[in-house]
């Protein structure tokens, strides 16, 4: 049992739920894994060592433990539930927002590997917002798991994305090409990660969206190296080519942070015939209503169980 109280965490109670606290205070545990060259923090809660096994990436903003709402649900529904903070994010050591690109790929074919070597049942992948395209990657790059789950799915090299989604408007494709160099002569500068993509947009909800913007363990630091990396992705297998695990693919219909119509092309690429869409009618990026939520994770649920 981890000790949440009186930590920055805490605050969330009012979005998040008293049950969930009081589940996050009673279920979650911790443990360290080596991955990409240093040690990154995971938040475990363990239903059954038979049981199935989810691990849930976070995206830009935030870290694993703000994940607890879909914990408490999945984990509700027999899972158990593995939330790794990735490289520069969380209760890691190093500096805030420093990564590469590779390395966040990394972490999760680590953690799916943890999960599969710590418990006996099949292993899932999900990911929310940037979490849901690095859950893309590392199953293209063989993480062991049976079905994955991805909250937004794009392309970064959609430059159409990248203007409606970044904070730099016209000067965007300017802005992309200056990074390269510029990460080269100082790789560790660290810059506002909402000078990149506006946090503003990140909920419906204003005083969340500030709460995260104040959050010490969030994504609120982005260095240059991070920022070049981003903006220089590339998919390891095109949409068209991709047919490796059974693929859920979940957006929200009014999301002004990453556009549900850019999630809608890459869905309506992916040349697998296993897979399916769901968008959420009305609700912004980081939906925050028990139904809007609720409907999330009994998705993912029924996919899981049935892939």
């Amino acid at each position: 049992m981890v000790d949440l109280k009186g930590t920055y965490f805490m605050n969330y109670e009012k979005y998040f739920g008293k049950k969930v606290m009081e589940f996050s205070q009673r279920e979650m545990t911790e443990d360290w894994l080596d991955s990409a060259h240093g040690e990154i923090h995971l938040d475990v809660f363990t239903k059954d060592v038979e049981a199935p096994t989810i691990v849930f990436s976070h995206g830009m903003a935030g870290y694993g433990r703000l994940l607890c709402p879909y914990a408490y649900r999945l984990f509700s529904n027999g899972f158990n539930v593995i939330l790794p903070d990735l490289i520069g994010y969380g209760h890691n050591k190093g500096q805030r927002g420093h990564w590469k690109w590779s390395d966040l790929v990394k972490n999760l074919i680590d953690t799916s590997n943890y999960a599969a070597n710590k418990f006996n049942g099949d292993i899932f992948l999900a990911g929310g917002s940037m979490g849901g395209v690095i859950a893309y990657h590392a199953v293209c790059h063989g993480a062991p798991v049976k079905a994955v789950a991805c909250y937004c799915l794009f392309d970064f090299q959609d430059m159409e994305l990248i203007k409606e989604s970044s904070s730099y408007g016209p000067f965007t494709s300017l802005v992309k090409s200056s990074l390269r160099w510029i990460s080269k002569v100082a790789p560790n500068f660290s810059i506002p990660a909402s000078s990149v993509s506006s946090y503003d947009n990140l909920s419906d909800n204003d005083e969340f969206n500030n709460l995260v913007k104040k959050d010490p363990l969030g994504g609120n630091k982005m260095t240059l190296t991070a920022a070049s990396e981003m903006t220089s992705v590339l998919l390891p297998i095109s949409f068209e080519e991709f047919d490796i695990v059974p693929i859920l693919v979940i957006q929200p219909g009014a999301d002004k942070m990453t556009p549900a119509k850019f999630t809608k092309k890459a869905y309506e690429k992916l040349g697998t015939k296993n897979k399916k869409y769901l968008e959420l009618e009305g609700r912004g990026h980081w939906v925050l209503d028990d139904e809007g939520v609720d409907t999330i994770c009994n998705e993912i649920n029924e996919w899981f169980l049935k892939a």
